[in-house]
């Protein structure tokens, strides 16, 4: 795939660069990157867990933003693994983030702080502290 760029410098204040597109084809593109690292994010959250059966997704997510709700009122800082101690294992790596970025936008919780993770698979990464908004 190509946009019509075969070669030569880019005009001064422009600067060349590839992406991966959609299809995983390698573009090159003229200027700012297509999207932000944000919008990058936020697509890959959309897309999370989009090849299993609705019923999955949507029953797990109810579940995870129910264990949300409750440790708001518990009025006490918690993460994302204690999210998942009460909905149980998601039905994909990345449906905890987009539990956590929904309930972030729909203003029922506001970052408070980090913390190293203590489930041994997470191998002592920093996880972000959640209170409720």
């Amino acid at each position: 795939m190509s946009n019509g760029i075969v070669g030569g410098d880019p005009p001064e204040g422009e600067v060349m660069r590839d992406f991966v597109s959609d299809s995983g084809a390698i573009v090159e593109h003229r200027g700012a990157p297509p999207f932000s690292g944000e919008e990058l994010r936020d697509r890959g959250l959309e897309q999370a867990g989009s090849g299993l059966p609705a019923t999955v997704q949507s029953l797990w997510h109810r579940k995870a933003m129910q264990a949300v709700e409750t440790l708001c009122m518990a009025e006490s800082a918690f993460t994302a693994d204690d999210v998942r101690a009460i909905a149980g294992e998601p039905p994909t790596p990345n449906s905890i983030g987009v539990v956590m970025r929904m309930a972030f936008k729909k203003g029922l919780i506001r970052p408070c702080g980090t913390g190293p993770a203590v489930r041994p698979s997470r191998h002592a990464s920093l996880l972000r502290y959640w209170t409720g908004a």
